[in-house]
């Protein structure tokens, strides 16, 4: 993956993005100003709902785990997914590609908000799908 991919999964898993709970930690929003989920509007938004959780990422990861051949259950934590596609993809024989997945994946579903959040838009899953298919 491209060294800007690596170090964005990095601060992710270090929970350092600027996800909605973060600036609101750090005093940079204040608690009334775009705390929410682009799409699921209720609920707070940090690292786990923006990338897991959130029923429209969550449905990219569903198509991710069925375009690569796994069927499971996606993990409360998204350290936890990590640690957990390398042992679902332990079989594949390059190391380095097992956690391609996850990096491009969550790389994608974070341009994909930002780009909403900042432009508006529709979301396009299939063309999310195409950007990891094509990055990986």
């Amino acid at each position: 993956a491209p060294s800007k991919v690596l170090v964005f999964s990095w601060r992710l898993l270090l929970n350092r993005l600027p996800t909605h709970d973060q600036l609101l930690r750090r005093r940079i929003l204040v608690q009334d100003q775009h705390q929410s989920c682009v799409f699921c509007r209720p609920q707070s938004e940090d690292k786990n709902l923006l990338i897991l959780h959130c029923p429209v990422f969550n449905q990219i990861w569903n198509s991710v785990l069925n375009w690569i051949g796994v069927a499971d259950v996606l993990p409360a934590d998204i350290s936890h997914l990590y640690a957990h596609m390398g042992v679902i993809l332990w079989s594949c024989r390059n190391r380095k590609r097992r956690s391609v997945f996850w990096h491009v994946t969550c790389w994608c579903i974070w341009l994909d908000r930002t780009v909403l959040f900042f432009n508006g838009g529709q979301f396009d899953s299939g063309s999310i799908m195409a950007q990891i298919q094509r990055l990986s």
